[in-house]
């Protein structure tokens, strides 16, 4: 019997467990050791403390104790009691008691009852923490608007109310019940058992599209994920998202139908299946958008992936970490965030909902993070356990806003650039020719009266050589904008670009008394490669400007050799430019500003060419300049030392002892405008030429076959006949008379339009307007290397 003591003492001791014995006429009480510790008592205190034990029991317990005890007296028991008795330090602590009547006196009254005692304390702490636990994420589940479900052995044991709102369906009809209510036919019910089981046991996870009928019997589309989950019973059991796709489903119907009439709305409705399929897919962990929790103090409980590659963080370096200190501790400008002023904070408090546009979150490595963000918190018994901040990163959005409002300023300036530009070209081109029209009907009405005429001729010829100035600078432009602006390499003459630049002002020098000078350094080498032409144009340009933008004093063009490079000046006493005006001076279409434009005319193209052009030539120009002190531009050109070049001489025989250049010349003109032939028969019989005119190619070919080749010095081509065009006549007549040369006449001063005159056979290329010097030049050279006629 003793052993039978020890061993039972030692295994209440293992269990953690205490006995009692109570005599229950006298009240006496005798306790095991462990009993007395466990509520904070020596065994001898236990004597008497049969009477007064309920006063022990926490009040909430005591009736349903005292009924347990009272069943235990009259029946003998066991009867087995939970309830919470205060230790002798005044603390509660739960307590499993079961006890047993063991004696009965004669008249059948109870009068020993002995039991055990355990403390259970630390479990029900622990049931609680679980029931909190499954509460926090209950709700969570409930609020998302995705269906959530947990389907064990095809029976619904767990849904969220999004199935609900999804299917029509309470939650006490579906709880329990198959899930074949869901499916409109018993194969459907199959195919999706067979489907979806069967690629959670092939790949841990499965998706899939089937189709759910609601409780009013509407058919939806449904998009189901699904994920395998463990019960005691080893039973299959999934937890599953569902997401109604109807809509998507008709769209995408929608679309396939018009597919070939609404390509825009196909990409875009397609746009927006991605997107809700990427949000969609998963609340937490798969979610596009960055997720995380905090309890009730603000500490992290949970962050997703998103979140995490937002932020810079790992989810084990935030998780008990204060959400505001680590990542929302500073304001945009970098100055401190009192937790106390923080929107999220405070609604975390009061349990309100937060949105927040447009917030600052700071990035692990420092730098911060435009984001919008929305705080939703979670209540337990009417009380705030914490919350679940979404959070999107829109940084690309504030750079399209800040791309949108530079492209909106942009757009202004340049739509007010090429008003102004437009209003300024209707300027420059109406100007001379009123000028031509009107100095034509002077001279028309004037005509006997030969000073009037000549002055009215010489108006026309200046208004009319300034239509041109307008119209090259246009073309030289476009071929700038088109990449097709080309220079020469060819042998230039010094004082012959500088004479030309100063011979075309001279006139506007005078006009306004100006001085105009010509400095050349003793060390300038006076013939070097380079493009002649677009020198002189450049040169021409800075002292056009020099000149119209100087009322009073004297303008010098210099010229000198600073090591490799040749160096440029045009400098003036004019108005003057300050540092704004002189930053947007190169840019086309603009001038010093608008009230430049206006008072002295011009394109705005000048200067922008001139760089251009420049800049082929692997040279630069720049400004210095103060407003009322004058101007000076400088341009540098590499310099290329000149080869010695020989021109071929002209015969004899082609040399005018009158001074007519063209006498003894025979010269074929090819030519349809009425009014163009006769210009061309002017200048070409004045210089002492005999011309045959023909009105198309066809006409050209013919003359030649009937003539002979011989017959002709020189052929001049207008590419632009009906009929027969000048490049298909220039082709045909060097078949019949290879020697002899043939010069194009255009509209076009494009470089391929050149190109293209010589790759049908012309020696040569002349644009219109003609001008009848360099005309004469032209054919001179030419017809010097033809054969005699």
């Amino acid at each position: 019997l003793l052993e039978n003591e020890e061993r039972l003492r030692l295994a209440l001791s293992a269990a953690n467990q205490g006995w009692f014995d109570v005599e229950l006429k006298t009240g006496a009480v005798t306790v095991s050791p462990e009993y007395a510790r466990m509520l904070g008592y020596e065994p001898d205190d236990f004597r008497t403390d049969l009477p007064n034990w309920l006063d022990h029991v926490h009040p909430d317990d005591r009736e349903s104790v005292y009924k347990a005890f009272q069943a235990c007296m009259k029946d003998g028991g066991p009867h087995s009691m939970e309830y919470r008795r205060r230790t002798r330090s005044g603390e509660w602590k739960w307590i499993q008691s079961i006890g047993k009547i063991t004696q009965w006196d004669t008249g059948h009254q109870a009068t020993r009852m002995v039991g055990i005692h355990a403390d259970i304390t630390e479990r029900k702490q622990m049931e609680e923490a679980l029931r909190d636990s499954e509460a926090h994420l209950r709700s969570i589940l409930r609020a998302t608007p995705i269906g959530i479900g947990v389907v064990v052995n095809r029976v619904f044991t767990e849904i969220n109310d999004g199935i609900q709102h999804m299917t029509g369906y309470s939650r006490e009809e579906l709880l329990g019940n198959s899930s074949r209510i869901l499916y409109p036919s018993d194969s459907e019910f199959d195919r999706v058992g067979k489907e979806k089981y069967g690629q959670i046991l092939d790949q841990g996870i499965g998706t899939l599209e089937t189709r759910w009928q609601c409780k009013n019997g509407a058919i939806r589309d449904i998009y189901l994920s699904s994920a395998p989950i463990h019960t005691d019973d080893l039973d299959l059991g999934v937890i599953f998202t569902a997401e109604d796709i109807t809509v998507r489903k008709q769209a995408e119907a929608e679309l396939e139908q018009y597919h070939h009439h609404l390509e825009e709305l196909v990409a875009q409705r397609t746009a927006e299946l991605m997107q809700t399929e990427a949000r969609a897919s998963h609340i937490l962990q798969s979610s596009a958008d960055g997720l995380y929790g905090v309890d009730a103090q603000g500490i992290i409980t949970f962050i997703n992936p998103a979140a995490c590659a937002l932020l810079g963080y790992q989810a084990e370096q935030v998780i008990g970490q204060s959400a505001h200190a680590l990542f929302h501790h500073s304001k945009p400008d970098g100055s401190p965030f009192p937790k106390e002023e923080c929107p999220s904070h405070s609604g975390l408090l009061l349990g309100r909902e937060v949105r927040i546009d447009d917030e600052v979150y700071w990035h692990a490595d420092g730098h911060p993070i435009p984001v919008m963000y929305a705080m939703h918190p979670l209540l337990l018994d009417g009380k705030v356990t914490g919350a679940v901040i979404s959070v999107i990163d829109i940084s690309e959005q504030r750079a399209a806003a800040q791309a949108r409002e530079q492209a909106l300023i942009a757009a202004e300036d340049l739509a007010r650039l090429r008003s102004e530009f437009l209003a300024n070209m209707s300027h420059e081109i109406r100007t001379p020719i009123n000028g031509v029209l009107g100095f034509a009907e002077i001279g028309a009405r004037n005509y006997q009266d030969s000073e009037k005429a000549r002055y009215a001729f010489q108006q026309i010829l200046g208004s009319g050589k300034r239509l041109l100035g307008v119209i090259n600078d246009i073309l030289d432009f476009s071929k700038i904008e088109a990449g097709k602006l080309n220079v020469e390499m060819t042998e230039v003459s010094l004082a012959e670009v500088i004479r030309q630049a100063i011979e075309l002002a001279r006139e506007r020098v005078q006009a306004k008394h100006l001085k105009l000078l010509a400095k050349l350094a003793p060390d300038m080498p006076m013939t070097f490669l380079g493009d002649p032409l677009r020198i002189g144009q450049v040169l021409t340009n800075l002292v056009s400007n020099a000149v119209k933008f100087t009322e009073a004093g004297s303008i010098t063009l210099s010229a000198s050799r600073q090591g490799d490079a040749l160096v440029f000046k045009v400098m003036d006493t004019g108005i003057g430019m300050n540092a704004e005006q002189q930053a947007q001076l190169f840019q086309p279409f603009q001038q010093a500003d608008g009230s430049i434009t206006r008072k002295y005319g011009g394109t705005g193209l000048g200067l922008a060419i001139s760089r251009r052009i420049l800049e082929l030539m692997g040279g630069e120009i720049r400004v210095e300049s103060q407003p009322g002190l004058g101007s000076t531009f400088e341009f540098r050109l590499p310099y290329v030392e000149a080869t010695v070049r020989t021109g071929a001489a002209i015969p004899d025989r082609l040399v005018s002892a009158t001074g007519k250049p063209l006498t003894g010349l025979s010269i074929l003109v090819a030519e349809d405008d009425r009014v163009n032939q006769e210009m061309l028969e002017t200048i070409l019989v004045d210089a002492g030429a005999r011309i045959v005119m023909v009105g198309n190619g066809r006409e050209a070919v013919e003359r030649v076959m009937k003539d002979g080749g011989g017959a002709y010095d020189i052929v001049l081509m207008d590419v632009q006949m009906p009929k027969m065009d000048g490049y298909e006549a220039t082709r045909q007549i060097s078949v019949l008379a290879p020697s002899l040369p043939i010069i194009g006449q255009t509209a076009y001063a494009m470089t391929e339009e050149k190109a293209r005159c010589l790759e049908a056979g012309m020696v040569d290329h002349i644009a219109k307007p003609i001008d009848s010097r360099t005309l004469v030049q032209l054919v001179l050279q030419h017809a010097a290397s033809g054969q005699p006629r």
